[in-house]
């Protein structure tokens, strides 16, 4: 049997040639990831940093402990999701646990409740101070519950609300902030809750 080593060199001169593509492709499609991924990053990063700082002006001058970035009144239609952020404050120099909850207190055009044979208030998203989650109604499918602010700073955090199966109407709502001395948020007992009063005008 005889070799073609003309064919057999023009082979591995090929494969060479195509080795070499298929590594500079690859690492060009490896450095463009990396820059969206690294823009992208900043970017979110860049925003997050604008929000709070627009979140702790808007805390010195009303002197609230709990803002949110979009006001006070939010209007959405049944099913549609929408996102904004919350401001805490710890006035405190030593690092303290929070822990969120957000109640439904009455629908305002009618003598019916929150949720259909459920007595107001209804607890419809977070975790609150005995540690109990929504049950019934779960209106806010991201939201942070409990987190450590750093003495004297702020902590944002997204949250998206979405009401799939509430009546059309315009809710009374309460955002419940516990404050704990203890990092674990086990010290429940000890807790003093501040409240932010909003509403929800749903279509």
């Amino acid at each position: 049997m005889r070799w073609n080593k003309k064919g057999a060199l023009e082979l591995s001169i090929t494969a060479i040639v195509v080795l070499i593509i298929a590594i500079t492709v690859l690492g060009l499609a490896i450095f463009f990831i990396k820059n969206l991924f690294g823009e992208s990053t900043e970017l979110l990063t860049g925003q997050l940093a604008q929000i709070k700082d627009q979140l702790r002006a808007n805390m010195e001058e009303s002197g609230e402990l709990v803002v949110f970035s979009k006001g006070t009144e939010f209007k959405l239609k049944r099913g549609e999701r929408f996102g904004f952020h919350i401001g805490v404050r710890n006035t405190e120099s030593n690092d303290l646990c929070f822990r969120i909850a957000v109640e439904c207190s009455k629908p305002f055009s009618t003598d019916e409740t929150c949720a259909d044979g459920v007595q107001d208030p209804l607890l419809v998203g977070g975790i609150d101070d005995a540690g109990e989650t929504p049950t019934t109604a779960n209106w806010f499918p991201q939201l942070l519950s409990e987190f450590t602010v750093e003495g004297g700073d702020i902590a944002v955090s997204p949250a998206t609300l979405q009401i799939a199966a509430a009546r059309p109407d315009t809710y009374l709502m309460q955002l419940k902030v516990f404050k704990g001395d203890n990092e674990d948020c086990l010290a429940v007992n000890n807790w003093l809750p501040q409240t932010k009063r909003f509403h929800i005008m749903l279509s």
